[in-house]
């Protein structure tokens, strides 16, 4: 369901992303899907970001980067770092230092 959401936010099809999303997050706890392994799950943050929710996607990208940090996933932090970058560049009240670190 997640990648289906996915697919949908980076069709420009946000409420239906959204709706699925809200779905998904119905029958899982958070952490059960923060902790999970799966390569649909980083996606959260995106999801939220293509739909133009920034602050429900630097919170989700925040987490997937705890949690790759404290399980050595360097892949993942790649990801998040990137992600994290392109929220606060989008974000009014982000400044250029966490662009820019989260870019370096």
């Amino acid at each position: 369901a997640l990648g289906l959401s996915a697919a949908y936010s980076l069709a420009g099809q946000h409420a239906e992303a959204l709706a699925l999303l809200a779905q998904t997050l119905e029958r899982h706890s958070l952490s059960t899907l923060l902790m999970s392994r799966q390569p649909e799950v980083p996606r959260l943050a995106e999801i939220y970001f293509f739909a133009g929710r920034l602050e429900e996607a630097m919170y989700y990208v925040d987490q997937q980067l705890d949690f790759a940090k404290a399980h050595g996933e360097r892949g993942r932090q790649a990801w998040a770092y990137r992600l994290r970058g392109e929220i606060a560049l989008c974000s009014d009240r982000q400044g250029s230092a966490l662009v820019e670190s989260s870019y370096r």
